[in-house]
């Protein structure tokens, strides 16, 4: 299903979801940042770009107690690779 949203996403075919294209926007972001996903900062910015930001956030104490969700990113070991990995696929498709 993913990979659907992705030919969607690329081909700027209107999703009757928008919510898919932020939740993608905000997962790739987050990769491209981190090298990693941040899952934090990917749902913080997700809820941002879809206007519900509090909806969820009763959940944020227990998910930190049980050690399910971090405060802080933890990095991959090359981020540079990973940048340039994000550069080079944005100069194949023709974007900046």
């Amino acid at each position: 299903m993913d990979a659907l949203r992705i030919l969607a996403i690329e081909r700027r075919i209107d999703l009757p979801d928008a919510r898919g294209k932020q939740f993608h926007r905000s997962f790739l972001g987050s990769v491209r940042r981190h090298g990693r996903v941040y899952e934090m900062g990917m749902m913080t910015a997700y809820k941002l770009r879809i206007g519900d930001l509090l909806s969820d956030v009763d959940k944020v104490p227990q998910l930190l107690a049980q050690g399910k969700l971090s405060l802080l990113p933890d990095r991959s070991g090359d981020i540079r690779q990973v940048r340039g990995i994000f550069r080079r696929a944005e100069e194949e498709d023709g974007k900046p």
